[in-house]
């Protein structure tokens, strides 16, 4: 875990990063730090209070996790399994990817 604090762009962290953990208590602002580390193609865990508006497909495209431990028993879990690991992301992307599409957004 490397904890930095203010940083200029983001998406260089993301990019060295296994997965987003966000256990987020408010929701302002989150759906779209999730959206962006689901567009890169990285595995979500975070709270259903943030995920709730995005609606993506729980343990398919995103993890939601309720509490503390269940941010522990979930994300050990799907790291000990590097093919579900890697299916959270690549579904997260798709996921990003196809609402980008409906919203007739440029890719």
């Amino acid at each position: 875990v490397v904890v930095t604090g203010y940083v200029d762009d983001l998406r260089i962290y993301m990019a060295k990063s296994r997965a987003c953990i966000a256990p987020m208590l408010s929701g302002s602002g989150l759906q779209n730090k999730l959206l962006e580390s689901m567009a890169m193609g990285l595995p979500v865990f975070t709270t259903p209070l943030a995920s709730a508006s995005l609606r993506a497909m729980e343990g398919k495209e995103i993890v939601t996790c309720k509490d503390h431990v269940d941010f522990g028993r979930k994300i050990t879990q799907y790291f000990s399994d590097a093919e579900l690991l890697k299916s959270i992301g690549e579904n997260g992307r798709t996921f990003v990817r196809n609402k980008i599409k409906r919203l007739n957004y440029p890719l």
